[in-house]
């Protein structure tokens, strides 16, 4: 599946009247923590519906993408989201034209829990959702080996983030099996003339580490190794 990545207003500051009757002033300061908590996050990112999970009769509950980022600009906040090919053709139909975020309230704070698809939302002069192609569109039908994650952490996590969405895997799994990919192409690109069947046999041995233990390529053969001579 193909997920795009796609930046699109959910909140802003004010006073508002949610769903259920309840109304609160939001200031700057607030927003921001929101866009705080949620940028630390490592798991449980927030995923994207159409309708809220409370109103049920219309509620799929089919995920259609997640959260990666938040970002607060000029009292808005902003979802960097990665989106499904069937979201995206709704919303450039028309079917769904406008977004409504739905915070878990804690004591202190309200922390981001996942962003509604509808046509109706409680909070009103919002930008207006625009799914058109643009320059910034993120692809993943390409293969994976194909990124360099060596000294870009920030692409390893959002890839790592939408090999769970396709997967359903463990976003440590996922990190793993990027890494794993990334090896194996380093490995081919980097002796492909060397017929030795020892490298290749290391190789796997170092692969199968790294999938039981974790950590880099390089780690995982120096442990490979103490093994060896410790046998």
């Amino acid at each position: 599946m193909d997920l795009e990545l796609k930046r699109f207003q959910f909140f802003r500051a004010g006073t508002h009247k949610s769903s259920n009757g309840m109304i609160k002033t939001y200031t700057d300061s607030d927003l921001q923590k929101v866009a705080d908590e949620y940028n630390q996050r490592t798991e449980n990112r927030a995923p994207l519906y159409l309708y809220h999970p409370a109103q049920k009769a219309q509620h799929t509950g089919e995920p259609l993408g997640f959260v990666n980022k938040v970002e607060l600009s000029n009292g808005k906040l902003y979802a960097h989201a990665y989106v499904t090919p069937k979201l995206r053709d709704l919303v450039r139909k028309g079917a769904f034209r406008a977004v409504s975020a739905g915070f878990k309230i804690l004591k202190d704070r309200f922390n981001l829990d996942h962003i509604a698809f509808l046509n109706n939302p409680a909070v009103k002069n919002m930008e207006a959702l625009n799914f058109s192609e643009h320059k910034d569109l993120i692809m993943f039908s390409s293969p994976l080996n194909t990124v360099d994650y060596s000294n870009d952490s920030e692409s390893l996590h959002a890839a790592a983030l939408a090999h769970q969405a396709q997967h359903g895997s463990e976003y440590i799994d996922a990190v793993r099996a990027l890494l794993r990919e990334q090896d194996r192409a380093n490995f081919a690109e980097s002796d492909t003339e060397d017929q030795d069947p020892n490298n290749h046999k290391l190789h796997r041995e170092i692969l199968d580490y790294q999938s039981q233990y974790g950590g880099t390529y390089e780690n995982a053969l120096a442990a490979v190794q103490r093994m060896k001579a410790f046998a």
